[in-house]
């Protein structure tokens, strides 16, 4: 149920953190850990109002550390109708993607939200400032 630009988006990120990866294995700096992508984070909890699970996702995370990456492409998913015509079912912007952010602070994630303008102008920064947080974390803990 994605698009083509939501994978072409992800994909730019995880060459950047590839890249990122090997700048630190040249100079013999630890690796931060590869991200678990399409992470549920807080499936083991139950909306107060209608008792269903959350069903929330990061398109990448580092549950260890508590760390998660939104790429932010404006793209609507969509799902194909039984008389194959597309749907949208929802937007980056929606109402939801609020209650996820925030859902996610209440449970101590930090989540690093980039447009795709920023992953394809200036990927080294958004995975250099990614693999920060993970090391900063990895130090504490």
């Amino acid at each position: 149920m994605t698009s083509k630009n939501s994978i072409d988006k992800k994909a730019l990120f995880i060459t950047a953190l590839s890249v990122a990866r090997q700048e630190q294995a040249e100079i013999g700096a630890p690796l931060a850990p590869l991200p678990v992508g399409e992470y549920y984070f807080a499936n083991h909890l139950r909306r107060p109002t209608t008792n269903r699970k959350y069903m929330f996702r990061f398109d990448f995370a580092w549950p260890e550390q508590k760390i998660a990456v939104e790429i932010d492409g404006g793209n609507y998913m969509v799902k194909r109708r039984a008389d194959g015509t597309l749907m949208a079912i929802g937007h980056h912007t929606a109402p939801s993607d609020y209650e996820k952010i925030n859902l996610s602070q209440e449970l101590g994630w930090t989540v690093f939200r980039y447009t795709v303008e920023m992953i394809k102008k200036r990927p080294e920064l958004c995975a250099a400032q990614v693999i920060r947080a993970i090391n900063s974390k990895r130090r504490i803990t």
